[in-house]
């Protein structure tokens, strides 16, 4: 239940970005606006612009706090991560393998203080020209999202995945990227992000299902083989259903394209099924799997009558709230 109403808090979020923005927009048509308060020259300046001019002195600076605030907490998890990687996974694994918990901690300190200064630097050059900080945030971080999805999806859902598949996967995130953005620049990145998925997708359960290095899996019980075949048969369902939606979404017979944004997403949401699919059927019928791999069992999965509700509800919103604003 703590899920689902978190889940409910984050809807909120995209009307607390966007709507700011919407309201200076309108509020800047109008000349009269512009020459008592100011132009919004770059779109960032747009929600300080509103807080100078139309908020009040209690609301400024509560408004301020909580940006700051959310600056700071941003702040010291990346750097935490950053100190936690360098220290463990670098230093203690390659540079000195015997160091205590007192130098470990010493040396994370200094990476994180490293780590600040680079980024103290590399800020004005990078972020100091742009029109949208946030938006260039958004598309850089973008490169290697779809292959912590790939990677953490097929680890958790896969009993066939393997180390190789996973350690090529990553690899080829940021190249498979960078590719896309140089073939299509003027594609919008989050559509971007969902080709190079799809492309991760397919490279991740070719070398899976390749891979020979497998052990016997232990016979699953049948109410078990049960439940993930039911699931493979629906997502094989909704993956046929994507399909064909998508083809005739694409044609011009609805005055759409294939470069239409609708198009993209129900194409990536049938590749995204498919993938189950074949998780779901794999997991349920092969004997075999990766020796690393551990057994889940489906009743961890099983949830109440009020968490069902309130996921339905969660996707019904946004899905309304993308058909809204498109």
């Amino acid at each position: 239940k703590g899920l689902i109403f978190a889940g409910f808090l984050k809807i909120l979020i995209p009307l607390i970005v966007i709507i700011p923005g919407i309201t200076a927009y309108y509020l800047t048509k109008d000349p009269a606006n512009i020459e008592k308060f100011g132009e919004v020259a770059k779109a960032d300046q747009a929600y300080p612009w509103l807080l100078r001019n139309f908020a009040p002195n209690g609301i400024r600076g509560l408004a301020f706090a909580a940006l700051v605030a959310a600056v700071v907490s941003s702040l010291a998890s990346m750097l935490n991560s950053t100190s936690t990687i360098f220290t463990l996974d670098i230093y203690k694994a390659h540079i000195n393998k015997t160091a205590d918990d007192k130098k470990l901690v010493y040396v994370g300190r200094i990476a994180a203080f490293v780590a600040l200064l680079i980024a103290m630097v590399a800020a004005k050059p990078l972020l100091g020209g742009l029109d949208q900080a946030f938006q260039y945030i958004q598309e850089y971080t973008g490169f290697i999202y779809p292959g912590v999805v790939v990677v953490f999806g097929m680890g958790i859902l896969w009993k066939r995945a393997t180390n190789r598949a996973a350690l090529w996967t990553t690899i080829a995130t940021l190249p498979a990227g960078i590719a896309m953005k140089m073939l299509l620049p003027d594609l919008p990145f989050i559509i971007r992000m969902g080709y190079v998925c799809m492309l991760l997708i397919g490279i991740a359960v070719a070398l899976t299902l390749t891979d020979k290095n497998q052990v016997a899996a232990a016979p699953l019980e049948p109410a078990n083989k049960q439940r993930l075949l039911k699931a493979g048969h629906l997502f094989a369902a909704l993956t046929a259903i994507t399909l064909i939606a998508g083809l005739l979404f694409g044609t011009n017979l609805f005055g759409m394209s294939m470069m239409n944004l609708g198009f993209h997403s129900i194409f990536m949401t049938m590749f995204l099924f498919a993938f189950l699919t074949v998780i779901m059927y794999t997991n349920a019928n092969s004997k075999t799997k990766d020796a690393k791999s551990y057994d889940l069992d489906p009743a961890l999965f099983k949830t109440d009558r009020t968490f069902l509700l309130g996921a339905v509800g969660i996707v019904t919103i946004i899905t309304a709230l993308y058909a809204y604003f498109w």
